[in-house]
């Protein structure tokens, strides 16, 4: 490279070059000119050669800090989306396969995090073991890891992975002595003819861990579209449900306790109703366990309140008015 930067005459600045010293790899930045005699004939070069490896070896610890996840030595997120794109560009099968620790966050709050950092270091040993050896194993963050498996044309073969790494996770981890059982969710999502993009595979693990979670973890689930289905459903019930709130368009609704020896009604309880816009009346059994997992079900508890002490000063006067409280 420097003789063909000296061969064309023109000046050049930075000319990277990488010699070995001893049993040292040096890294140099060239700066040349030529000089030329009065008569205009070449006389020799005058430059300056800096050795710029403290910077170079820098540069590559950062940017292997920039790709890599401190604790495990595994790639990190940004890493992983790289890699995604790159084997959906391909064109050929590639499967995402997300992982979610069971229980991880009752290790965290038993033992420290001391132990908490030493499962996951296990976790991700056990998963690079498991795996071939051109999958790329990643850590999220958290208790999260994801797999992405390329050039797997054969889709049948990918639940059998999913299984595998099920059954690895399902075995007692040692730490500080001590035989912990972790387990874990995976969820799947498969792209063999690119007609998705990365943020949208990354959406789908998302929903099959979630859906892998619902069912009682340890186990794995491979995403189809219902499950697309049923998360925008759940966030259509979310997000109205923040309106209804702030609306006031819930209502209660009054079942009557009855004392049988008199058939007297001496009591009433409290039905919440909600009638959504779009999708109609929706099952309080499905809007409340949102309203719990969403952080809604605070305000919903205190408007039920509300309106059962409002309803029991007025039409329901003299009766024992009873109403819900989620835990």
């Amino acid at each position: 490279r420097l003789r063909q930067a000296m061969d064309s005459g023109r000046p050049f600045r930075a000319l990277p070059l990488s010699v070995i010293r001893g049993d040292q790899l040096r890294h140099l930045h060239i700066h040349g000119k030529r000089l030329e005699g009065d008569d205009g004939r070449p006389l020799g070069w005058r430059g300056v050669l800096t050795d710029v490896t403290d910077k170079v070896d820098a540069e590559r610890r950062l940017r292997h800090l920039a790709h890599t996840d401190s604790l495990t030595g595994l790639a990190n997120r940004y890493t992983l989306r790289d890699q995604v794109a790159a084997a959906m560009e391909q064109g050929r099968g590639t499967a995402l396969l997300l992982l979610d620790l069971d229980h991880f966050k009752a290790i965290n709050d038993s033992l420290g995090h001391t132990a908490g950092d030493a499962v996951l270091r296990a976790v991700a040993m056990r998963l690079r073991a498991g795996l071939r050896p051109n999958d790329l194993v990643a850590r999220l963050g958290g208790d999260e890891f994801a797999i992405l498996m390329p050039q797997t044309d054969d889709a049948q073969d990918v639940p059998r992975w999913a299984q595998r790494l099920v059954d690895a996770l399902a075995l007692p981890i040692e730490v500080e002595s001590r035989r912990l059982r972790i387990g874990a969710s995976v969820g799947v999502a498969l792209c063999g003819d690119g007609a998705v993009g990365v943020d949208e595979l990354l959406a789908q693990a998302d929903l099959a861990v979630y859906a892998a979670k619902e069912a009682g973890g340890g186990r794995y689930v491979v995403y189809a579209p219902a499950l697309g289905e049923r998360s925008r459903r759940r966030l259509a019930i979310e997000e109205g449900l923040r309106v209804a709130i702030e609306q006031r368009r819930l209502s209660l609704h009054w079942q009557p306790k009855v004392d049988v020896a008199g058939w007297r009604i001496v009591g009433a309880e409290a039905l919440m109703r909600w009638q959504h816009p779009e999708l109609g009346r929706v099952n309080p059994a499905e809007f409340i366990a949102i309203a719990e997992q969403c952080g809604l079900i605070d305000d919903l508890g205190r408007w039920a309140l509300r309106e059962a002490c409002r309803a029991a000063t007025g039409p329901l006067a003299g009766l024992t008015v009873s109403v819900n409280v989620s835990p």
